[in-house]
């Protein structure tokens, strides 16, 4: 529903993420790091190339750094054929375009009980 925010940007690839989750947070999704808690989670998405301008659009939507932090993670990519491959490199219609690391947004509001207890832990938190 927010893509009208991508119409001047490029398409690049479809990507997956490893090592995350992804939250079913009501209206919307939220991605946080898997923890090792599971094997190898996986989100799918997409790689857009975008202007500076059009970053700080969506940091706006996405309510970083408060609701969500945007953070740079390495991505797996659908090449053209169809095949999954992971790399430092993204290629595109055959213009290879550099991406170390690409931005996500990660979930800034969930936080684990490392007691366990969630008794204790809502008496902690309401001492605060």
């Amino acid at each position: 529903s927010n893509n009208d925010l991508l119409a001047d940007s490029k398409f690049i690839a479809e990507v997956t993420v490893e090592s995350v989750r992804l939250m079913d947070l009501g209206y919307f999704p939220g991605m946080i790091e898997a923890r090792g808690e599971l094997p190898c989670e996986r989100v799918y998405g997409e790689l857009w190339e975008v202007s500076k301008e059009t970053l700080d659009q969506i940091d706006v939507l996405e309510g970083h750094p408060d609701l969500f932090v945007r953070s740079k993670v390495p991505v797996r990519y659908k090449t053209p054929s169809g095949s999954w491959w992971a790399s430092r490199k993204v290629q595109a219609s055959s213009v290879e375009k550099k991406s170390e690391l690409v931005y996500a947004y990660f979930y800034n509001g969930i936080s684990e009980i490392d007691s366990g207890d969630w008794r204790q832990h809502v008496e902690r938190k309401n001492k605060i």
